[in-house]
């Protein structure tokens, strides 16, 4: 049983520490949770035994052919989009987020900026993506979705993260999610793979 210390963007918004216990069969158990301010963490990185930490600017999560995504150091989720489509794949995702906030849908990122010019919304940070869910699990929480008038239309576990501070499962990327009530636009539809010497013009 080994310990290891890693930043995980808290779910408030303020950056933390977290000290882990790696026990078989469930690595995600985390025992210690330390919040610190950024003053504090040449500290907490020399405690730690990692003494250049606290340079850390932001890490990519994510940087796909349809997206970027990155982790700022205060938690925030920012998420440009490029590739086909991109304009109304990120139209769509603002809506849908939009629309589950109105309906207190609270397992999924509240949106907290866009940038119409640049195709970008920044997000709160719902958890880390979970490596592995029954398909029950899934089946559930998707459906659980669905109650909030929103089928997602991705319902893989690679949309799937876990939060521990509300102790639950929660989805992501909603670019191709249909809200179910009427006189909303349908979403999103990518019938065939870009060109990739010409992805990042397309639309």
């Amino acid at each position: 049983m080994g310990r290891e210390a890693k930043y995980m963007p808290a779910a408030s918004g303020k950056p933390f520490w977290s000290f882990s216990e790696q026990f078989p069969g469930n690595p995600d158990i985390q025992l210690y949770n330390l919040e610190h301010s950024a003053r504090s963490l040449p500290r907490l990185a020399y405690f730690a035994g990692l003494h250049k930490i606290y340079q850390l600017k932001m890490r990519d999560a994510k940087d796909s052919l349809y997206a970027k995504v990155h982790i700022t150091f205060d938690g925030s989720v920012h998420k440009t989009f490029r590739g086909p489509m991109r304009k109304d794949r990120y139209a769509n995702e603002v809506r849908v987020l939009k629309f589950l906030e109105k309906k207190g849908c609270d397992f999924v990122p509240q949106l907290l900026n866009v940038d119409e010019d640049a195709l970008k919304i920044v997000t709160s940070n719902v958890g880390t993506i979970v490596n592995r869910m029954s398909d029950d699990k899934r089946d559930k929480l998707f459906a659980e979705l669905e109650s909030y008038g929103v089928q997602h239309d991705d319902a893989e576990i690679r949309n799937i993260t876990y939060n521990p501070h509300m102790g639950r499962f929660c989805v992501i990327d909603f670019e191709f999610a249909t809200i179910l009530e009427p006189g909303y636009p349908p979403s999103p539809r990518i019938t065939s793979h870009p060109n990739l010497d010409t992805f990042h013009d397309a639309d």
